[in-house]
């Protein structure tokens, strides 16, 4: 009994308690989308020290929304579908599901470099959560009026 428990704190614990670590780069659904525009602090200082060193298991796509033009279809589609809230502030971070193309996962602003990459591991860890629990709805109508399958937001 003792080892049949030791095997279960040792190899499946780190997994439940953190599901990051079950996504592998080659077969991630998500995707990083940050929302930014030239004209915000913020988003600049984010630009200058996250990006160039970003290196993560979830692919960073981002957006300048500064004029508009250079927003991509499949982000405008996505937002005249509902799949994705309107901004409400910036920078704002999307943990983006390209499989169901959905938005699983949403902060807003950036308070540093570290504070970054806690919220990131938060979102991708509630975003695979979210993929389980949906998977688990038989149905894609039943999917849709879910909760659990729903947006959430995260401080």
């Amino acid at each position: 009994m003792k080892k049949l428990l030791l095997i279960f704190v040792l190899f499946l614990m780190p997994t439940i308690a953190n599901p990051e670590s079950i996504i592998h780069p080659e077969e991630s659904r998500l995707k990083l989308v940050a929302v930014v525009v030239d004209w915000c602090p913020y988003c600049n200082k984010w630009q200058e020290e996250v990006v160039p060193s970003y290196n993560n298991i979830v692919p960073l796509v981002i957006i300048n929304a500064t004029s508009g033009k250079n927003i991509p279809q499949w982000y405008k589609k996505a937002l005249k579908l509902k799949k994705v809230s309107k901004l409400r502030g910036i920078p704002a971070f999307i943990i983006w599901d390209d499989e169901t193309e959905v938005e699983l996962i949403r902060w807003v602003g950036y308070g540093g470099s570290d504070n970054f990459y806690q919220m990131l591991a938060k979102a991708i860890n509630k975003a695979v959560e979210k993929q389980q629990l949906c998977s688990e709805i038989p149905t894609a109508l039943e999917r849709r009026s879910a909760d659990v399958c729903k947006a959430e937001k995260i401080n």
